[in-house]
C-alpha cells in the first residue's frame, strides 16, 4: 500500500512544493553552484502523510506470520 489511513489524502510537501529535491544555489568566487539533493522533509516523495494507516503506521508495509508446510521428499 501506500501507507496513507484509507479515505484521507496526502498533503504535498511544503518544503519541495511536490518536487521530491531541493536546489540550493551559493554564490562563489568561481560563479554560482548548484546543488541538488533529495528533501528530506517528504523522503523524496513529493507528499506527506498527514495520517498514516493504522496497520502499518505510514510504512505501506504489514507483517503477517504464516505457517507453511513444506514436504521435502527422500
Amino acid at each position: 500500500g501506500n501507507g496513507i489511513k484509507p479515505g484521507t489524502y496526502p498533503k504535498t510537501c511544503s518544503a519541495c512544493l511536490g518536487r521530491c529535491q531541493i536546489n540550493t544555489t551559493m554564490k562563489t568566487p568561481f560563479g554560482m553552484f548548484t546543488s541538488i539533493s533529495p528533501c528530506a522533509v517528504c523522503k523524496a516523495r513529493g507528499y506527506i502523510i498527514e495520517f498514516p494507516c493504522d496497520n502499518c503506521i505510514g510504512s505501506g508495509i504489514v507483517q503477517r506470520n504464516k505457517k507453511l508446510i513444506v514436504k521435502i521428499p527422500p
